[in-house]
């Protein structure tokens, strides 16, 4: 990942070896807060003044659960994932018994 700087482009990360991890794939896992479960300590906000303190936990999220929305195409996508869920659910349930 890289981030202007000027008119050029410098890595994101200088400490990561770009030929090494020359696709993001390849890069170590990494993790961004996305408001799912937020648990704050009152201490921590009052003496930082900033949510996350020195002992930062996590709760592991499916990407397919936690879609980002930020832009309409993000809206857009998300909107076809939940179709595609609903569509997927009907067909698998069970049909009913008929009456007799």
């Amino acid at each position: 990942m890289f981030r202007p700087v000027d008119d050029t482009l410098e890595p994101f990360v200088k400490e990561i070896d770009e030929a090494e991890y020359y696709q993001r794939q390849l890069l170590p896992p990494c993790y961004r807060v996305n408001g799912v479960v937020d648990v704050i300590a009152t201490r921590s906000l009052a003496d930082s003044g900033s949510p996350y303190g020195h002992n930062i936990g996590f709760v592991e999220i499916d990407e397919k659960d936690a879609i980002d929305i930020d832009t309409s195409l993000d809206f857009e996508f998300c909107a076809f994932v939940m179709e595609s869920r609903q569509r997927a659910a009907k067909s698998f349930q069970s049909p009913q018994p008929a009456l007799r």
